[in-house]
């Protein structure tokens, strides 16, 4: 997650969507007050975070300890406010303040969610190296697990977020709002965390009846705002405004 007050907008980072390659393609034009999260990325090395918890003494306590970090809830009035790379959009419009989050800019990218749930899934396995049941076992028994993303960009039914884009050709889309905030555009953007879906072959093939009607189940919203389907990549809507 970036909001970045130097060029007024904010990025909601959603799941298996180019999300670490766009943070650290945008971190290094942000300003030294914006709010960067931070984020391992493929070298091993931790992006420049800065601003993402108070500077009280629990503040910067909790920032540096993962103990802490699992007893006490990021939203906990202890350490507010707290921002984290998967942040729901409704929890950094109340940190930053309503009125401000709403003259931003807000933006996230979205995937087709049958073909996400595969990227996902291979996530885990390649690059977690989880051993986890097939997949067709695991979207039926740990649905759970599947990363529903317009918790992020909803509230109570609503898009609260100004654009969801679908991420095919994120780069176009997302310099298209860079140079609508009047931040430098990427020329060439970094690519973290790819290469674990290679061998994957048709996402639709890894699927049989039931385990397609449960992914629709469980990605309606997502499907009704932009429109997908199983059978084509591509969303009938590539953008929605709030």
């Amino acid at each position: 997650m970036i909001a970045s007050f130097k060029y007024g907008f904010i990025f909601i980072k959603t799941h298996k969507t180019a999300g670490s390659s766009i943070e650290v393609g945008i971190e290094k034009n942000c300003g030294s007050s914006d709010i960067v999260t931070p984020m391992r990325m493929s070298s091993g090395e931790v992006t420049n975070a800065r601003n993402y918890h108070p500077s009280s003494s629990i503040g910067r306590l909790y920032a540096n300890h993962k103990l802490l970090r699992k007893i006490i809830p990021k939203t906990s009035p202890l350490i507010k406010p707290w921002y984290w790379e998967h942040m729901p959009a409704s929890i950094a419009r109340k940190n930053i303040g309503e009125e401000i989050f709403d003259r931003m800019i807000s933006f996230c990218f979205e995937r087709n969610p049958w073909e996400k749930a595969v990227s996902y899934y291979q996530w885990k396995v390649n690059g977690n190296k989880r051993k986890l049941e097939p997949f067709r076992t695991w979207v039926q028994r740990k649905s759970h697990r599947l990363p529903v993303d317009s918790r992020l960009w909803m509230s109570e039914g609503n898009q609260i977020v100004t654009r969801v884009m679908d991420y095919k050709n994120f780069t176009k889309s997302l310099n298209e709002i860079l140079s609508e905030c009047g931040s430098p555009q990427i020329d060439e953007m970094p690519r973290e965390k790819t290469g674990l879906s290679q061998g994957r072959g048709d996402y639709r093939d890894w699927y049989d009846t039931e385990t397609k009607k449960a992914i629709e189940k469980i990605y309606y919203k997502e499907i009704d705002v932009l429109g997908y389907r199983f059978e084509d990549p591509k969303p009938a809507r590539q953008r929605v405004d709030r």
